[in-house]
């Protein structure tokens, strides 16, 4: 009776813990192209998580996935890693991989060490995509008065994401923050 007390606890404790990670921005950067650029995480600010990506195993170096807890207003985030050698970084922004699929509202981007084009989305394409960003399936360009600078922001989910190619250097550091919140459930097709 014991051992199925404590088997129930440690069960239902770590869903508690796991918390809801529907609600939770992710940004994959990933080493590509001859060059699998490896990356050392360097630092986070509170409510962001960084890892990697270990189910790739002998490449466990080339992606790191940044997580971070939204709540329904911009907030800030930021964190760092440093490049073990030059080459380039796809940057995609995405929402977890969950049952509920949810948006992710991205806005005003920045990086330190490294050149990330429009990552504000005020720049738009005649077909009303941000310009120098990659769109997968139904990711999208907002233009209203919720943006949290300018008038444009992005949603982004699992399963529809935005990318952009940047370029970095070996051993500089390179800091990004980007500001998001939570954006509801996506609609069913």
């Amino acid at each position: 009776m014991r051992k199925l007390f404590i088997i129930i606890f440690v069960v239902l404790g770590s869903a508690v813990f796991a918390g809801d990670r529907s609600k939770e921005a992710r940004i994959d950067l990933v080493g590509f192209g001859n060059e699998k650029v490896a990356m050392a995480i360097d630092k986070c600010s509170a409510g962001v998580t960084v890892s990697k990506a270990s189910w790739l195993k002998d490449e466990i170096d080339t992606r790191i996935v940044a997580s971070a807890n939204l709540s329904d207003s911009w907030r800030e985030y930021t964190f760092s890693f440093i490049p073990k050698k030059s080459g380039m970084i796809d940057f995609n922004l995405m929402g977890n991989a969950t049952k509920k699929a949810n948006w992710i509202f991205y806005d005003n981007i920045t990086i330190d060490g490294a050149v990330l084009v429009n990552g504000d989305f005020e720049d738009l394409a005649k077909d009303g995509k941000p310009v120098n960003w990659s769109i997968v399936n139904d990711a999208c360009v907002v233009n209203d008065s919720g943006a949290q600078s300018g008038k444009a922001f992005i949603k982004a989910s699992h399963n529809n994401r935005l990318s952009q190619n940047f370029k970095v250097e070996e051993g500089k550091l390179v800091v990004v923050k980007f500001w998001a919140k939570f954006g509801g459930p996506v609609e069913s097709k």
